[in-house]
């Protein structure tokens, strides 16, 4: 199972743009939103992009773009597109194993989050624990935004699993930096919303996460 942060490491080459000026909204989370990601990785620095394809309540499925031009429209597959359950947890459209109606109502009630709240994800091999840190000051599009720390903390019997560290917006569930290893960062820069119309991804391109759509 690839974690998302080793996802990111292989996406590079996408030219971010400016950074907005103060004060601007942060759309919220549906179709059509991109959100601009800087990376830093062993004294490599790249940039990304993940756009929105399709939201519900609790789920957004992204679309990891390296360069518009790079592909023809409608040949992406399961592999590049991924899902994020109430902006924490991550699936690869690729994987068969997705979180139950359970697991997703424990998820969605972490927002806002607090400080100290504690789940375990019976889903993932190895039954990792979602930790929620202290509050603090995430410096975004131009103002200081509230964000979480939270940390994924897996088992020591899983041995190729890592444990991972986010920051989550904490009143909307963006997750906007990645920490992975010792030497990997990634930061959002900018949250923007399109006013181009997309299509939504065909069944046969979104693998697993299909099924949200029904």
């Amino acid at each position: 199972m690839m974690t998302r942060a080793a996802i990111a490491s292989l996406i590079f080459a996408f030219a971010a743009p400016a950074l907005p000026a103060a004060g601007q909204d942060i759309p919220d989370v549906e179709a059509g939103v991109s959100l601009f990601w800087v990376s830093h990785y062993d004294s490599y620095d790249s940039s990304y992009r993940e756009r929105i394809v399709a939201a519900g309540e609790d789920w957004a499925i992204y679309e990891s773009l390296m360069d518009d031009g790079m592909a023809e429209p409608g040949t992406s597959g399961p592999g590049d597109f991924f899902v994020l359950f109430s902006g924490i947890d991550y699936r690869s459209c690729s994987e068969d194993q997705m979180p139950d109606t359970d697991e997703r109502a424990r998820l969605s009630a972490l927002f806002p989050l607090t400080e100290g709240s504690v789940m375990e994800e019976s889903s993932y091999s190895g039954n990792p624990v979602i930790r929620v840190g202290a509050a603090q000051d995430f410096f975004l599009m131009g103002e200081t935004r509230t964000a979480n720390e939270v940390l994924i903390d897996y088992p020591e019997s899983e041995a190729d699993a890592e444990d991972e560290k986010l920051i989550v917006l904490a009143d909307i569930p963006y997750t906007v930096a990645l920490d992975w290893g010792e030497s990997g960062k990634d930061r959002v820069t900018l949250i923007a919303q399109s006013d181009e119309t997309q299509d939504v991804p065909a069944p046969e391109q979104l693998g697993n996460c299909a099924a949200l759509l029904n």
